[in-house]
């Protein structure tokens, strides 16, 4: 199924997850455990992600299969198109369809570690919005030929289509503006619905959201929720997503900093309250970013369903 269609059928919100490989050579037990943990809220898709940074993990596309095989869960692969040509691309694509999947995350990626390797190899596309319009030419049935400019009618790809924002801006954005004139390329382009960064202030998302509606956004924007626990983490989070934090809460973060029972349930306290006033500014639906582990999306969902969805 495509998850366009979980969504507009929606009778209350979704609630969808987030996996990444494991490293390359381990297995995939914390998934399937993690999955096992929060089955019971009856998920309406999962996501896997690639390797960031130009890290290994392979077998994104495998994990999709396995976890819509073993669980009858849908699933979405994230696909980057930084250092891909674009046949590279659409082979993958091909790969992802003969495996029964229908939903893709289409994302610009991380560039590589190491600069000097970028140099090496230039993508065909630079940009998220280039891969979503590759992908919704295979969904009109056509597809890449042999040589440039050459294509060839097949059978449409069915495809769909999500696209990540940024609600405090993308890090290449020089304002709020630029930042959804960016996100309008890619809706432009085909993109069905759009999964945020995660955030810790629930005022930005809620600004962006607006704006992005006064600027003719209309598909779905589901809000990314990563539970946090630890101190060190959020700090962490904060430096490498370029995101900001509410002065209350890093308040209680900073006088706590040194009891970590204490900063657990400052966290999972405003983690919990984000979640509960989401749903009641009537978001489709919270994406929780796992981290490949079940203990805080558990937490949550637990308090803002009945036990189940």
């Amino acid at each position: 199924m495509r998850v366009i269609d979980i969504y507009n059928k929606r009778k209350k919100p979704v609630f969808s997850l987030e996996f990444f490989p494991p490293r390359n050579g381990e297995t995939l037990d914390k998934i399937f455990s993690t999955i096992d943990e929060l089955k019971i809220f009856a998920p309406g898709f999962a996501s896997v992600t690639g390797g960031a940074l130009g890290s290994q993990r392979g077998g994104t596309i495998a994990i999709v299969g396995s976890i819509k095989r073993k669980y009858n869960i849908e699933g979405v692969v994230h696909l980057t198109c930084v250092n891909k040509s674009k046949h590279d691309l659409e082979n993958l694509l091909m790969e992802i369809k003969y495996n029964d999947i229908e939903n893709v995350l289409a994302l610009r990626g991380d560039p590589p570690r190491d600069s000097s390797a970028s140099k090496d190899y230039l993508p065909d596309y630079k940009y998220a919005y280039q891969l979503v319009k590759h992908i919704n030419l295979m969904n009109n049935g056509e597809y890449l030929g042999e040589s440039d400019g050459i294509s060839f009618k097949g059978e449409p790809a069915g495809f769909c289509v999500s696209v990540a924002a940024y609600p405090e801006n993308h890090p290449e954005s020089a304002s709020a503006e630029e930042n959804i004139t960016h996100l309008k390329m890619k809706i432009d382009a085909g993109a069905d619905y759009v999964i945020t960064q995660m955030f810790f202030d629930i005022e930005k998302f809620l600004r962006f959201r607006d704006l992005a509606a006064k600027r003719g956004v209309t598909i779905p924007i589901v809000p990314g929720l990563m539970p946090v626990e630890k101190y060190k983490q959020v700090n962490f989070l904060l430096k490498q997503m370029g995101i900001s934090i509410p002065s209350n809460f890093r308040q209680m973060l900073d006088s706590a900093s040194d009891n970590p029972e204490k900063v657990k349930e400052i966290c999972h306290n405003h983690d919990l309250n984000m979640a509960r006033e989401l749903i009641a500014a009537g978001v489709p639906g919270i994406h929780f970013f796992t981290m490949n582990r079940p203990e805080g999306t558990k937490r949550i969902l637990e308090r803002i369903t009945d036990g189940s969805s």
